[in-house]
């Protein structure tokens, strides 16, 4: 039996599930359109607050304009369709209007029960019964709702999502709108992300008095930031510019002598502060104060004297005395830093307030001076305090100026020079004679030698009886006149090398055929061994200064080093010993002496090395120096005694000769290309540093020149508006920030020229560190701040042309380099045609070590004509720019080589050791050799074209017309 009852609570149950799904859709997609209205008001607000600079004006209207459309939005789209009362007859409508199969079945069922009484059967709850059932069967109306539910869900998230995005991702700007147009409590004027912060805002002045103003921005960055002000009665603003301070970000002005009451503003971007007034009362000020500057003895500089007063730029350790003017009768008054110092100003003798400073901290300083009633008053402007510390002196070697040979009776002239900012003390020249005793020669010393000094020393070498392969390492110390001990600085070692007499022809004591020439000797084993001993004298020297870390990472390398040259003069030894060198020639014997002895000095180099103490390792490298050197002077004399005719047949001792001589050249041979293209690659990233440092300088030259220019139009521009010196030293900051950058360009410079020991390097480093000094002076704010403005751009035109100079000399150093290259790889490739047509002859075909000697010597020959081809390419895109024709003529050279397939031919005639004919070989060789020849003559075309254009070069030219240019300017001024 049908429960009719329950078919009326179960219609009923239908009708309030669709009636709320429905209210559901609604509050859904009203809620979507409130948040798309809430987000387009906060975007198009932000646009508009962000265009007016968020204008409490503005900002005001915003807030009521939008909370009165989001208002009526929620009314209207949210609260509206919610509380709406629906009755059933709407809900069973609004169903048949989404499912018409059931026709009017649920609009009767709703009808009938609401007049069917309970439990009165008949048709009409069979209707209401046929109804619920229809319904349940499709799930009690709920896919009528679901799909406009879900749409307006995703929306609503959509919106969301987007609206979050765009917030955490927008400017600043459109943030700074959301949070001011949502929090309606807060000030208006406060919500502002753009400001301009003055200092100090309404204040009193002393009457004459002057007053600072400055301006911090916030919320947004520019340059243009300009103050108006009038005083007194003056209808017209003043509009000045303000100077950028970047030590404190912000931007500054100088008030000078102010006697009314001023009114200013300040502006920046359309941004505008707050009016603020300054008034003027009777209180005592700082009319005038004078400076004198006493610098530290050790410095034998003058007292320097500062009227009026302002910036003080001293070395570190000097007094200032300060005389002080007021503008009214004081009782006293004091100097106050912003380091904490204090100083008493006591009233002397004229009625000028006294007291002096020891200068040991930088800072900011300012006078205060006391009222009637015993109080302290800010009475000045604030000037800063610039310590300049003494820097260590600058030595370098002049004379010979590099590495250098000489016979052990020659008199050999060291010049050494030495500058300092302050003064040289004493300049010493200190040395070692094959790894023994350092000893020391001063060449000049004194309480003060003065801010430059330069003095030499002879060396008698035939005091110590050296024989060829011996060497003297030697370097310069300077110490300046800082309290104490003073600084010392010293320059590069450098090395003396003992060269024979000439070349000893002598018959060799072993029978056989005559031999050939032999090759120039070569020198990996001592290049190597030399640049240790200079690395190891650079880190011991620089210890101190280093980081610990890197010190202990460069000891490492050259341990390192050490020990794998060791390594490789072990294995020659072994290979010698091994073909019995001894009982080959004397000559060898000797050899094999130097380098057995050389081997257990390097070990304990390295041994030293590793225990990091590089001092103790010098004398010990130096001392195989020597061995190594000895052993290649013997060298040089088995090379010539090869040469010589000698009586007797083809005998295996000259066979073994020349195939220990062989062996030696080899194995030298690999050690000196590894070290040439080492040091090939460190002289490229040299000069390339060098290169970068002259762009950099002359960037800041340029700079300096605009800022010269804007301090004159500054200047022009007070005296036409009859402000005498308002705005004083308002550009010093900027000023001391090129000061700042010239000093790191000078210690860059500084570094480099003790590196590479170059003296246009040393003398741009000089000419910086004067122009670092005359920017200090110009940021001072002192009278003639112009003119060491002029002077500082002069200094720096002078480095550029100094390093400029030397960029020419380089280049044309490096091509005369590449000529004489290739002048000794045509030497290289007649001396293997010789061996190789010898070897022809005596055999018919080469075997055996002697064919794997010569092969080898073939392929180091054409990786070095390869490397030489790759390096006129380099020279020719780098002189190009300024040196076209030689250029034009460097690429010749380059595409010579490739066009007459050198390589190709040293790398075929290797074929040739097989077995060819004797003359064949010559000619082939010598055609080689010939193509060589000519790439040293183009090459040699080059070098002329480099320097027609070094003594053409316009850039001095160019510099005296534009001083000239600049004189006529100040004459016109005048």
């Amino acid at each position: 039996m049908i429960d009719h009852s329950s078919s009326r609570d179960d219609l009923r149950a239908v009708v309030t599930l669709v009636r709320r799904r429905w209210r559901l859709r609604a509050a859904l997609r009203g809620a979507a359109i409130v948040l798309a209205v809430l987000v387009g008001w906060l975007v198009v607000g932000g646009l508009l607050l962000d265009a007016v600079r968020f204008s409490p004006v503005a900002i005001l209207i915003l807030r009521i304009v939008g909370y009165l459309a989001v208002a009526a939005v929620v009314a209207w789209y949210l609260i509206r369709p919610v509380i709406r009362r629906v009755t059933d007859e709407q809900v069973a409508l609004y169903i048949e209007e989404h499912e018409p199969d059931l026709g009017t079945l649920v609009v009767s069922a709703v009808e009938q029960a609401s007049v069917t009484s309970d439990g009165a059967p008949g048709l009409a709850e069979s209707v209401v019964a046929s109804a619920v059932r229809r319904m349940h069967q499709r799930e009690d109306g709920r896919p009528i709702d679901r799909r406009p539910i879900q749409q307006a869900a995703g929306m609503l998230g959509g919106l969301l999502t987007a609206g979050a995005l765009f917030l955490a991702l927008g400017s600043p700007a459109i943030r700074q709108a959301a949070r001011t147009l949502l929090l309606p409590w807060e000030d208006a004027a406060a919500a502002t992300p753009y400001a301009v912060l003055v200092e100090p805002g309404n204040a009193t002045v002393p009457r004459g008095g002057d007053q600072e103003i400055i301006a911090h921005l916030r919320g947004f960055t520019t340059s243009d930031v300009e103050i108006l002000y009038r005083s007194g009665d003056e209808p017209e603003w003043q509009r000045v510019p303000m100077a950028p301070d970047d030590s404190a970000d912000a931007f500054v002005f100088r008030l000078f002598d102010v006697n009314q009451p001023t009114e200013y503003v300040v502006e920046a971007n359309g941004v505008r502060s707050a009016l603020y007034r300054l008034n003027v009362a009777d209180l005592p000020a700082v009319e005038n104060f004078v400076v004198e500057v006493r610098f530290p003895s050790h410095t034998g500089l003058p007292t320097e004297r500062q009227d009026p007063g302002g910036d003080i730029v001293a070395p570190r350790g000097s007094r200032a005395s300060f005389a002080v003017t007021s503008t009214m009768p004081t009782p006293g008054g004091r100097l106050v830093t912003t380091a904490g110092d204090t100083v008493a100003l006591t009233l002397g003798e004229s009625g000028v307030l006294e007291g002096s400073l020891a200068l040991t901290r930088p800072g900011i300083y300012r006078f205060e001076l006391q009222t009637g009633e015993g109080r302290y008053i800010e009475a000045s402007l604030g000037y800063r305090i610039d310590l300049v510390d003494d820097r260590e002196p600058t030595v370098v070697i002049r004379k010979p100026g590099r590495d250098a040979q000489a016979t052990a009776v020659e008199e050999v002239l060291a010049e050494a020079e030495a500058y300092d900012d302050f003064g040289i003390k004493r300049l010493a020249f200190r040395f070692r004679v094959n790894g023994g005793e350092e000893r020391t020669v001063v060449l000049s010393e004194g309480t003060r030698v003065g801010p430059e000094a330069s003095a030499g020393h002879t060396l008698f070498l035939e005091e110590w009886q050296l024989q060829p392969g011996d060497v003297i390492t030697y370097f310069a110390e300077a110490t300046d006149n800082s309290p104490g001990e003073g600084q010392t600085a010293t320059s590069d070692m450098y090395f003396l090398r003992i060269r024979p007499f000439g070349k000893d022809y002598r018959q060799a004591e072993q029978s056989g055929m005559p031999g050939q020439p032999g090759g120039e000797s070569p020198e990996g084993l001592s290049e190597r061994q030399r640049e240790i001993v200079a690395a190891t004298f650079k880190v011991n020297r620089d210890k101190d200064k280093a980081p610990e870390d890197q010190t202990r990472e460069d000891l490492a390398t050259l341990a390192l080093s050490q020990g794998q040259l060791r390594e490789q003069v072990v294995e020659l030894t072994q290979q010698m010993a091994r073909r019995n060198a001894a009982q080959v020639d004397s000559a060898f014997a000797m050899i094999l002496n130097e380098l057995v002895q050389a081997a257990p000095v390097m070990t304990q180099a390295e041994e030293q090395l590793g225990q990091r103490d590089p001092a103790a390792a010098l004398p010990l490298e130096e001392k195989a120096l020597v061995h190594l050197q000895r052993a290649e002077e013997a060298y040089r004399d088995v090379q010539v005694s090869r040469g010589q005719p000698q009586g007797g047949g083809q005998g295996g001792s000259q066979a073994n000769a020349e195939e220990l001589a062989d062996l030696f050249e080899l194995e030298t041979d690999k050690l000196r290309n590894q070290y040439e293209t080492l040091e090939r690659s460190e002289q490229r990233q040299a000069e390339a540093q060098l290169d970068e440092t002259l762009d950099r300088l002359k960037q800041l030259a340029s700079r300096q020149q605009q800022e010269n220019e804007r301090l004159q139009r500054a200047a022009q521009n007070l005296q036409q508006q009859g402000q005498g010196q308002a705005g004083g030293s308002a550009g010093g900051a900027q000023q001391r920030k090129l000061a700042a950058e010239a000093e790191e360009l000078a210690r860059q410079l500084e570094r480099l020229a003790r590196e590479q020991g170059s003296p246009e390097a040393a003398e741009a480093a000089r000419q910086m560190r004067s122009a670092a000094e005359a920017m200090q002076r110009s940021a001072s704010g002192q009278s003639g701040s112009q003119a060491q403005g002029e002077d500082a751009a002069d200094r720096l035109r002078q480095a550029t042309r100094s390093l400029e100079s030397g960029r020419n000399n380089r280049t044309e150093q490096a091509v005369g380099e590449a000529q004489q290259r290739a002048q000794e790889l045509a030497e290289r490739e007649r001396e293997i045609g010789r061996d190789v047509e010898r070897a022809l002859r005596n055999g018919g075909a080469v075997i055996g070590d002697q064919a794997r000697s010569l092969g080898e010597r073939k392929d180091s020959l054409a990786a070095a004509v390869a490397e030489l081809e790759a390096e006129l390419d380099r020279l020719a895109r780098e002189a190009g720019g300024e040196r076209p024709e030689a250029g034009r003529r460097l690429t010749q050279a380059a595409g010579g080589l490739r066009d007459d397939r050198v390589q190709d031919k040293i790398r075929f005639s290797k074929g040739l050791l097989r077995g060819s004919s004797p003359d064949y070989a010559r000619n082939f060789e010598e055609q080689i050799a010939t193509n060589l020849d000519s790439a040293a003559a183009r090459i040699g075309a080059a070098v002329g074209a480099v320097r027609e254009g070094n003594a053409a070069d316009p850039t001095r030219a160019l510099e005296q017309a534009g001083r000239l240019v600049r004189g006529l300017e100040s004459l016109r001024n005048r």
